[in-house]
């Protein structure tokens, strides 16, 4: 035998190494395993975070707009007292406006935590949804001067069977994030453009903003929990590094997306914007449409 390896010595060598080679192997397996379940680890805990969030909201949103009615009528009676004086009547007016600023967020909350308690799923309307939702939001757009274009083309526009509040927060989180990217460019002139598109089997609705966008080689990994943290600034990063559990925002769209049998990704955007989001979502069945729908 030894005569062989004399024979052969760059086999005795490659023998020599594998065990090596091997060893090293295993050992960048188990180290990414490590790191992969960290990661789940700090995704189920800003999971349990953002639930105990919710319930908070749910449970103190109610009372909250108790205090803003209260304060709804106070800023009227002040204007009444202090008619005379210009400045103290517009101090009260931008008062006024921010309260109906927080008014208007908490309708759209209370609304869409009144429809989760009902687990019933049901077959939704998007044109009523995006409306709604957008009537809610409109403080904030009008705040910070940005425009909308909002469109449908197609005919129908109901989704399968899905819980109002998973669309809700679809919308919130694209929103959110377009408003992000915006403030991060200093975009002066900020825009959103919402194209829903209804074909037979699908709508497709394109979410764009004119942000700060998102690098190419990073378009599929938006999506991945807690994503923004690794990034130092941008849209998609925390505020202060944009709070770390903002990193879940575009991870939990894409699981509802994909929990209504839906598909979501970014695409090229129209001209004039930098960002693209597309969502998919299933048509209705012509069965499953209300009766009483039209």
């Amino acid at each position: 035998r030894s005569g062989l390896t004399d024979l052969f010595p760059e086999e005795k060598q490659d023998s020599l190494n594998r065990p090596t080679e091997l060893t090293a192997s295993l050992k960048s397996s188990f180290e990414e395993q490590q790191l992969y379940i960290q990661e789940l680890i700090d995704e189920k805990n800003m999971y349990r975070v953002l639930a105990s969030s919710g319930l908070a909201i749910a449970e103190f949103t109610h009372e909250i707009q108790l205090y803003l009615n209260g304060m709804v009528l106070n800023g009227k009676h002040l204007k009444r007292y202090l008619h005379e004086n210009e400045e103290a009547v517009n101090s009260v007016s931008q008062m006024e406006s921010n309260v109906e600023m927080l008014v208007s967020y908490t309708d759209f909350f209370t609304e869409t935590i009144r429809n989760n308690s009902q687990r019933t799923k049901h077959v939704i309307e998007l044109r009523d949804v995006f409306r709604a939702f957008f009537k809610a939001m409109s403080p904030t757009i009008e705040r910070r001067a940005y425009r909308l274009d909002m469109s449908f083309e197609g005919d129908e526009f109901w989704t399968k069977p899905m819980h109002i509040s998973e669309l809700s927060s679809v919308l919130m989180n694209l929103f959110t994030n377009s408003c992000k990217a915006m403030v991060r460019v200093g975009q002066s002139q900020g825009s959103i453009k919402v194209r829903t598109t209804s074909t037979k089997d699908e709508h497709i609705i394109r979410f764009e903003d004119n942000g700060d966008g998102i690098p190419k080689n990073n378009w599929g990994r938006v999506f991945n929990p807690l994503f923004t943290t690794e990034l130092s600034q941008g849209a998609y990063a925390s505020d202060n590094q944009q709070m770390k559990g903002m990193g879940l925002g575009l991870s939990i769209t894409r699981d509802i997306v994909i929990g209504i049998e839906g598909e979501i990704s970014v695409v090229e955007p129209s001209e004039g914007y930098s960002t693209c989001i597309e969502v998919i979502i299933p048509k209705a069945a012509e069965e499953e449409i209300p009766e009483d729908a039209y």
